[in-house]
């Protein structure tokens, strides 16, 4: 359920209705209006699994815009400035320090304008399929929508939820009129159009100084993606994620790549203070990303190999284990080289069958690494996350090889030594992912490295003067 509603006064006056829910980091959501109901936004199919995420992982703030929702009616101004007094008020009232603005289409204007106002109270700035002309989110329907308005309201509610949930959506729609119902009032209307859809804050963009993510999905033409370009390329140092999808709705086709561009751009950010009842030593997976928390801080991080080689060791608190057995628990069955018992240990591989590698085989393996390279830094350049991911993990891949094929000093290393490779390969992972790591949790990033053994044979063999009980 939505957190209790609270209220702040403005500095002209009008009171603003706020909530707050979760620990950490601070992320006031702002979005899309007029649609805005700091209760009902919580009823809406998808919205809640989205704002449920973010209360989980940080202090999810809401407000409701004046007019709007279930702040103060009695305005007769919308102005930029006007908008600007109502998420001072909350920042104020809620923030201890600078804050996340994440802002969704047609209320990227607001949060451009407060940030780049208020750069100190502005930690970062997401723009969701955002535009900086507030009008451009309503579409090219703004006049008739107007004049619906007027002539019958409930027609109007139906037909602007069907506009943007789509024309096909049943119990969604639905939803979406009930909270645009909620939302506003027939007599809001004029003031609106007159005073809020033209704010355009274009010429503002370069004054932003926070750290800044432009999302957009490639196929949404409410808000064409030259909208994203624009954004991204006059903001300085803006970064720009294009995703796959049609939706502006941030849940269409799952969570995860939108999770994955958020956490990625806040990847910088200390870790969070555990909840009370959360496990206080978790390395847990969860879907795309591994959950970990020690010493009484948390953080997330996207999946690698080197994290589940870690987690089966945890799982296994002073066993030896050999690093070929580590490697197969996750690759049986991949390696021809690799041969089992019936029970699925590992048999004794013996004889010499040549080099891992042939010449020719290396300078292919090579020469593909230059190509993708090359490749990946076009998609950084493009801020194409989900296709320099598939990259890396590509060039990650194709270096495993090259580093289990070819020894010290470039000499190769031959087939039979299946146990070498493994020893390369899993110490390689698992000191990729100390390093990932030591970025965002630097205390258990030192006590893995303490406690992790890796070599022929790799083991976790916790501080005798510590117990240790991980959440797996």
């Amino acid at each position: 359920m939505p957190a209790r509603v609270e209220y702040v006064t403005a500095g002209d006056g009008v009171r603003i209705a706020y909530s707050r829910r979760g620990r950490g980091l601070p992320v006031l959501w702002m979005p899309p209006l007029p649609a805005r109901h700091l209760e009902l936004e919580w009823q809406q199919p998808g919205d809640r699994r989205w704002l449920e995420w973010l209360a989980s992982r940080y202090t999810l703030v809401q407000y409701d815009p004046r007019g709007l929702g279930l702040s103060e009616r009695a305005v007769t101004s919308f102005s930029l400035d006007d908008f600007e007094r109502d998420i001072e008020a909350v920042v104020e009232r809620v923030g201890t320090g600078p804050m996340v603005l994440f802002a969704k289409v047609n209320a990227g204007p607001l949060a451009i304008a407060y940030a780049a106002r208020h750069p100190e109270r502005v930690s970062h700035l997401v723009l969701w399929c955002a535009t900086t002309r507030l009008a451009d989110g309503i579409g090219g329907h703004l006049d008739a929508l107007r004049g619906l308005a007027e002539q019958d309201w409930e027609l109007f509610l139906r037909t602007a939820a069907h506009l943007v949930r789509g024309w096909s959506a049943g119990q969604s729609a639905e939803q979406a009129v009930k909270l645009l119902r909620a939302a506003m009032s027939p007599d809001v209307i004029p003031a609106l159009v007159r005073d809020a859809f033209p704010i355009d804050v274009t010429d503002q963009l370069p004054l932003v100084r926070s750290p800044t993510l432009v999302c957009h999905r490639r196929g949404v033409t409410w808000v064409p993606m030259e909208r994203a370009v624009e954004l991204a390329s006059t903001i300085p140092g803006a970064r720009l994620v294009l995703l796959e999808g049609d939706s502006m709705a941030m849940w269409a086709g799952g969570l995860s790549d939108v999770i994955h561009a958020f956490e990625d751009f806040l990847g910088a950010a200390e870790p969070d203070e555990l909840s009370p009842n959360f496990p206080s030593e978790t390395f847990r997976y969860e879907g795309d990303y591994w959950t970990l928390a020690f010493g009484g801080r948390l953080c997330r991080l996207r999946d690698a190999k080197g994290f589940h080689h870690i987690a089966h060791l945890l799982a296994r608190p002073g066993e030896h284990i050999s690093a070929l057995d580590l490697l197969t628990a996750q690759e049986r069955d991949t390696s021809p080289s690799i041969v089992y018992s019936s029970n699925g240990a590992m048999a004794a591989v013996g004889g010499d069958a040549g080099p891992l590698l042939d010449g020719h085989a290396r300078g292919a393996y090579r020469r593909r690494v230059q190509e993708l390279r090359a490749l990946f830094d076009e998609a950084e350049r493009l801020g194409d996350q989900r296709h320099a991911e598939a990259v890396r993990s590509e060039i990650e891949f194709i270096e495993d090889q090259l580093a289990a094929a070819v020894g010290r000093w470039g000499r190769d290393r031959r087939a039979a030594s299946a146990a070498e490779r493994a020893r390369l390969t899993v110490t390689k992972r698992i000191k990729g992912v100390l390093e990932r790591i030591a970025t965002r949790h630097p205390t258990l990033a030192d006590h893995l490295a303490r406690t992790i053994r890796t070599g022929l044979v790799c083991a976790y063999i916790p501080d005798p003067d510590r117990t240790t009980h991980w959440s797996l």
